[in-house]
């Protein structure tokens, strides 16, 4: 399901080359690579071949289509089914370093779908969902229940009902006795992940079946930083997301670019670890970083790809060849000034924060105490409560709500409460005079 979902995407994103070519015959032609699918998918490049066997597999399937035809001789409708391969047709193209040399080469692989599944992309029926949001959920049922979810939403809005036995048969579970509780785990922990719907489930009367009801609201998808590669998260506060999106360059690329410059950065030059002055830093890490400083810092015009730039400075490091711009020094530099006032000022936020939370949870404790001790005077202190309901009263009557009022006994509860917690939080209700045969340490209590 992932890979395919990947290679459509591509279909779309491939839309005008299809378009205009004539290599489409039957179907429409998408080009992929293996490194490609795999980053897409948050994967490393080593599951290249696990990609290759998805699609292999799905070379066998076939799906059924129904599409209406119109007979202008007869001026009749008819609805035609057809049974199609998803894959109609595959293959591979090696493009070699020269004509004569093979020997460096990439292989770029194409499959071609039937053209009624793109022309639905093409023509926009279809539901875009977020790729982060889909590959936040770990099992394919969670994600088949996101995929059908955004399909009801762009059908439907915001609001919609449907049956669990529908949702039950998308995600193959009609002949599970558990589907209910299954069904109500997948739907939480979708809800955990994207943040922006509330969902309830209620049983039909008379009928083994639950309608389920989804109420979506503006919310996006919220990446924790936390959750994120520590020296990717150092990329985007030091060059921008924007920066890095207008490269194409992903968490998972810089995964796999630091995978592979360390493994190549200790086999040839002998050595863990790169001496930038006094320090001793990650090879791979400080090569991309120089990397990022020269394309976007001093537009530095790419003419291959990012990754072949990162691979010249890398050789120039294991050589000890390495010529570095003045304006470098003096970037990172100002990085580290910069980074220690932020780790200041980050220390004050946190300290601020304590204070908030410890204020919040004295205030909830004093809440709960007040909560207590009300209801007992309500209930126990005839005279507390005759006081206060008079007080209750007359700042209603102020406030002009009539006796009359149908509401004004509900509103009069209220107000005494209200007017008792205030009172209590301030230290006030010490001085009741209905509460003066107490003594003060019971009442503190």
């Amino acid at each position: 399901n992932d890979v395919i979902l990947v290679l459509l995407t591509m279909a779309w994103e491939q839309r005008d080359r299809n378009q205009n070519s004539r290599e489409r015959m039957n179907g429409f032609r998408v080009y992929y690579t293996l490194a490609e699918v795999c980053r897409r998918l948050g994967l490393s490049e080593n599951s290249r071949n696990k990609v290759a066997r998805a699609i292999k597999k799905i070379k066998s399937q076939s799906m059924q289509t129904k599409n209406f035809a119109y007979n202008a001789h007869t001026s009749q409708i008819g609805l035609v089914n057809e049974d199609t391969k998803i894959i109609l047709k595959s293959g591979r193209v090696r493009v070699g370093a020269t004509d004569v040399d093979f020997a460096n080469y990439q292989d770029v692989f194409f499959v071609e779908f039937d053209s009624y599944i793109v022309k639905n992309l093409y023509d926009e029926y279809v539901s875009v969902i977020s790729s982060d949001a889909y590959l936040s959920l770990k099992s394919g049922p969670q994600r088949r229940v996101l995929i059908f979810l955004a399909s009801k939403r762009r059908k439907f809005g915001d609001q919609f009902l449907f049956s669990l036995s529908e949702l039950a048969q998308v995600i193959g579970l009609t002949g599970s006795k558990k589907r209910r509780r299954q069904i109500g785990e997948y739907l939480g922990r979708v809800q955990d992940n994207l943040k922006n719907f509330e969902f309830t489930i209620k049983k039909r009367r008379e009928v083994d079946d639950w309608d389920i009801f989804i109420t979506f609201y503006e919310k996006d998808l919220l990446v924790e930083k936390e959750d994120r590669d520590p020296f990717f998260q150092d990329l985007l506060d030091d060059y921008g997301e924007t920066s890095l999106s207008s490269l194409d360059l992903t968490e998972i690329d810089v995964v796999n670019f630091r995978s592979e410059f360390n493994r190549k950065y200790h086999k040839e030059a002998g050595k863990e670890v790169f001496l930038y002055g006094k320090e001793e830093l990650d090879p791979a890490e400080f090569c991309i970083d120089v990397t990022l400083f020269q394309v976007i810092k001093c537009n530095y015009q790419v003419t291959k790809s990012l990754k072949a730039l990162a691979k010249v400075i890398l050789s120039s490091m294991i050589n000890g060849n390495l010529e570095l711009p003045e304006k470098y020094r003096h970037f990172v530099s100002k990085r580290a000034e910069d980074g220690r006032k932020k780790e200041i000022s980050d220390k004050i936020k946190q300290e601020l924060v304590k204070k908030t939370e410890a204020k919040k949870e004295e205030l909830e404790k004093l809440s709960k105490s007040f909560d207590k001790m009300y209801n007992d005077m309500i209930k126990n202190n005839k005279s507390f409560k005759k006081r206060l309901e008079e007080r209750a009263k007359e700042a209603l009557v102020s406030e002009g709500v009539s006796e009359q009022d149908m509401m004004f006994m509900l509103s009069l509860e209220h107000k005494m409460r209200e007017m008792a917690k205030i009172d209590f939080l301030n230290g006030d209700i010490l001085d009741y005079p209905a509460l003066k045969s107490k003594s003060n340490n019971q009442l503190i209590q």
